[in-house]
């Protein structure tokens, strides 16, 4: 299987004198695609830490190149281009309204299938306030979201977890205030019986933008995240463990020199495989340490770390270099447990960071979003390694979460679109329908219940 070319892959061999011949024509149609791309969404990039995806200035030297070797002719006919092919059954529809706009945040499945929709920022950039914080969905189509039982704190980068009791655990996360940053430190606890919140212990040190990882045994792991000088410091080093008996967090061990901010994903066998940007460590449950587990075979940051059906853990996407450099990965590395290594199992159609990916039940992967291509979806099937476009969604932005619904449909919340806006609008990704024709985007959506007030 030959790689899909990248910009950088094809304007590359065409400056190299040993490569094979590039027509120019070829590198002035990539060049504008990545132009018109890049400027569609400059300025809408979401918050990624202490660095953010620069627009790439190869882009705008090859169009220079590009238009003195072809000319105005070339020019002409490159502008023609048609939409790129959907080579993927399913489809985006569009969803109900959310009661409050909101960028980031969890939304979770929970008992007889419902959505809990937790925290996240508002247009203003700060905190969504605590009565708007929480609101709840039922996929059955009766009514649009609820507003549910508010938090005691305000808050964004957090993580959400389902307990093996049906519960919801809710950790950490910071809140911008008029008075500035505050990083969260407690921990709630949603009962889906109630609809009502209870404390759930403190953390042993602050931290946002961390994974929690559910256990075998009903524990929940806390891996990475930032501390308290705020979302742009080095990653914590850290592990914590909450018991849900106690509702406590204790220590639980520490990882080694390298970078683990990225993500973490449980084993068959219960470990935990913590992956950072330049290689992984193993997490053991019983003895709460780390071991080295593999180097991955291009480094990466702000990649998306997702358990396969088969055992297999994926490392979706992600960037590398420096922030006058930056190199958004295409790249798919998978670890194998048998082997304890990575290697690269697939390339998807467009590089992306921080995207969505979301296991389909027949153990493909739904991969939406990422930066300079937020609205393009594609699903890679890691039984083959290839990637083939889908959707595409027409109104999912950076920030937004993808939950696997019970019947099989992802839904998809808005994050920040715009102008830095906050969207109230949802998509529903369905594999049973097929995409609308090229250039043609879903129907509008129809009106929703007014929101509500409700318990559970």
């Amino acid at each position: 299987m030959t790689a899909p070319r990248t910009f950088e892959d094809t304007l590359t061999d065409w400056l190299r004198a040993d490569a094979p011949a590039h027509a120019p024509g070829d590198i002035l149609a990539i060049t504008i695609s990545n132009v018109a791309r890049i400027g569609q969404q400059r300025g809408l990039m979401w918050r990624l830490g202490a660095r953010e995806t620069r627009v790439r200035r190869l882009a705008l030297i090859a169009g220079l190149v590009a238009l003195a070797v072809v000319g105005a002719a070339v020019v002409a006919g490159a502008l023609q281009s048609t939409p790129e092919p959907i080579d993927a059954t399913g489809a985006f529809v569009p969803g109900p309204d959310r009661a409050v706009g909101r960028g980031g945040g969890s939304a979770t499945v929970v008992l007889n299938g419902r959505v809990l929709v937790v925290g996240g920022e508002s247009e203003a950039g700060v905190c969504i306030a605590p009565e708007d914080s929480v609101e709840i969905w039922s996929p059955d189509g009766s009514r649009g979201f609820d507003l549910g039982h508010p938090l005691s704190e305000a808050r964004t980068g957090h993580s959400a977890t389902r307990l093996r009791d049906g519960r919801v655990l809710i950790v950490g996360g910071y809140c911008y205030t008029d008075e500035g940053l505050t990083l969260r430190q407690t921990a709630e606890v949603w009962d889906p019986a109630t609809g009502e919140w209870t404390a759930a212990g403190t953390l042993t040190v602050p931290r946002s933008g961390h994974t929690a990882v559910l256990l075998n045994d009903g524990r929940v792991l806390i891996a990475g995240g930032t501390g308290p000088d705020g979302p742009d410091t080095k990653p914590i080093e850290s592990l914590e463990v909450w018991d849900p008996v106690s509702s406590t967090f204790e220590q639980a061990g520490t990882t080694r020199d390298q970078r683990f901010g990225d993500g973490a994903a449980l084993l068959p066998d219960g470990r935990v495989l913590l992956v950072g940007d330049t290689g992984a460590q193993l997490w053991d449950p019983s003895t709460m340490k780390v071991v080295a587990a593999g180097t991955l075979r291009e480094p990466r940051y702000f990649s998306t770390v997702t358990s396969l059906l088969d055992g297999r853990v994926a490392v979706i996407g992600g960037l590398w270099g420096s922030d006058a450099d930056m190199l958004m990965r295409s790249s798919i590395e998978t670890w194998n447990p048998a082997t304890g290594s990575f290697r690269v199992a697939g390339w998807m159609n467009d590089p992306r960071t921080r995207a969505t990916a979301t296991v389909l039940p027949d153990g493909r992967v739904l991969i939406v979003g990422g930066s300079e291509v937020d609205f393009s979806a594609e699903v890679w099937d890691p039984s083959t390694g290839l990637a083939s476009r889908t959707g595409p969604s027409r109104r999912i932005y950076n920030g937004a979460t993808a939950t696997l619904l019970d019947d099989g449909r992802v839904l998809f919340t808005a994050g920040v679109g715009p102008f830095g806006k906050a969207g109230r609008h949802t998509e529903l990704w369905d594999p049973t329908i097929n995409p609308p024709p090229p250039g043609l985007g879903p129907p509008q959506p129809t009106p929703t219940p007014k929101p509500q007030q409700v318990g559970g």
